[in-house]
């Protein structure tokens, strides 16, 4: 018998996680912040998610959606597929349904995933018993490099990439996951995390180029900024769809999201101007917190940065890090801190609507308040 090739893993790249495991959390625990910080859940403002701070505002729903068991509705599979395009899909309770679930509905194989990234993915894995690869996904080349030689290996494992990644911004090209797609082994899968690709319709790999060996999840609550609805899309093989749904089980997707989801999907005028303002969003808030950084660079502090329309992510020094958000923390407003290593963390910001002016004073004041705190610590 024929001896499967290792997968040549470069020494930069650690076959371990690179979050800390006891920091494999989520955004938006204002209950958590408040325990710890004291300060009542009412007066902290929210920046610790990637959640677009322009919620679709049509939510009202009729009674007897709540009073029906919730079938999915011919509407919302004929609104789903004009919205995404014509595929077969599964509809679950918000994409981490879909996340945990994958792992136990494919052949075992290897995973090939983000060193960084949402964690969700690795734990899932992890869970599974997958033997784990990880390559660098702060950087397109570095990522592009260490895939196309894993991919050159010949061996079969399953490529899991975040598209854009949250928190590092990576992003590829669908052209880029169409050669990886057809350079898979037999039984192999490109898993494509879209859960903001919203933001970014043309570059989503529904919109050019989705293969049979390929799974992409899509998220509604990041763009329509509706995350308490809990509704996610798994497109793939009908076969692979067949197995997750089995395994998730009926009545994925609740009634007042059904209703709700119809009717954002066919608002393609809101869709549209919700895209042109957040383009404006993320430019006047990266301004608002670049006076901060610029202050951590004078002290001597190495900051890289990386933006996407949703959330900014700063990367620094551990240890300035986690003053930073402690100090944003006191102040009543939540970011969101990624440990990585060796002794480095990304501060991650989401945005805020600017037009919100109260609140858009409180955070230049206290950004003004963080920067003399920084500089005396």
């Amino acid at each position: 018998m024929k001896q499967q090739p290792e997968i040549p893993v470069p020494d930069t790249i650690s076959q371990k996680h690179r979050v800390k495991p006891d920091h494999i959390v989520h955004g938006g625990d204002i209950e958590s912040a408040h325990r710890q910080y004291g300060t009542p859940i009412d007066k902290w403002i929210d920046l610790s998610t990637g959640i677009s701070p322009l919620p679709y505002p049509d939510t009202k729903i009729a009674t007897d959606v709540l009073t029906r068991l919730p079938y999915q509705r011919d509407s919302f599979r004929s609104a789903v597929r004009a919205y995404y395009g014509d595929y077969d899909f599964l509809a679950t309770n918000g994409s981490q349904q879909g996340i945990a679930a994958l792992p136990h509905c494919l052949k075992t194989l290897p995973i090939v995933l983000p060193d960084v990234g949402y964690q969700s993915h690795a734990a899932a894995w992890m869970q599974q018993g997958a033997e784990s690869i990880h390559y660098p996904s702060q950087h397109v080349d570095a990522a592009t490099r260490v895939i196309e030689k894993l991919i050159a290996s010949g061996r079969a494992f399953h490529l899991l990439v975040i598209n854009p990644n949250n928190p590092t911004c990576c992003r590829f090209s669908p052209t880029t996951l169409q050669r990886w797609s057809r350079r898979l082994v037999d039984g192999a899968i490109l898993i494509v995390d879209e859960a903001f690709a919203d933001l970014y319709p043309g570059q989503s790999v529904l919109a050019e180029g989705f293969a049979a060996n390929m799974l992409v999840f899509r998220s509604f609550g990041k763009f329509f900024g509706l995350p308490g609805l809990r509704l996610g899309f798994v497109f793939a093989a009908s076969s692979l769809l067949a197995a997750m749904r089995a395994s998730i089980g009926v009545w994925d997707v609740n009634g007042a999201a059904q209703e709700i989801a119809i009717r954002a999907f066919r608002d393609r005028d809101w869709q549209t101007k919700t895209r042109q303002r957040l383009h404006h969003l993320a430019v006047e808030n990266q301004k608002m917190w670049q006076c901060l950084f610029d202050s951590l660079r004078r002290q001597g502090y190495p900051v890289s940065e990386a933006h996407q329309l949703l959330f900014s992510s700063y990367t620094l020094d551990e240890n300035p890090a986690k003053r930073l958000f402690d100090v944003l923390a006191q102040n009543a407003v939540l970011v969101r801190i990624i440990y990585l290593e060796p002794g480095r963390a990304i501060i991650r910001i989401g945005r805020i609507d600017t037009q919100r002016g109260q609140q858009v004073a409180r955070i230049n004041r206290i950004i003004r308040q963080s920067i003399d705190t920084m500089q005396l610590s």
